[in-house]
């Protein structure tokens, strides 16, 4: 499926999410463009992360080794502890 005219985000959630199956579960590489048709990408995330326990690095163009299901929050504690590195 082509991705000319998709939003950049999408096609690099659609690289992600092949990359993906390809190490968790080849037998899914081959949906990997129907379901961008039928759901959304943070729908296609959430789904990831309560069947694998993560999501795909580099969704929305992060390149994380740290579990999804906890990236957020360890990325705000990152900040703050540079933050407040910075300010001592």
């Amino acid at each position: 499926m082509s991705t000319l005219g998709m939003d950049p985000g999408t096609a690099q959630n659609k690289d992600a999410l092949r990359r993906f199956y390809s190490s968790r579960d080849p037998t899914r590489v081959k949906n990997v463009d129907p379901l961008f048709l039928r759901f959304d990408d943070d729908a296609i995330l959430e789904a990831c992360k309560t069947k694998y326990g993560t999501g795909p690095p580099g969704w929305n163009g992060e390149d994380d080794d740290v579990d999804d299901a906890t990236s957020s929050e360890f990325k705000e504690g990152r900040s703050v502890r540079t933050q407040v590195a910075a300010s001592d």
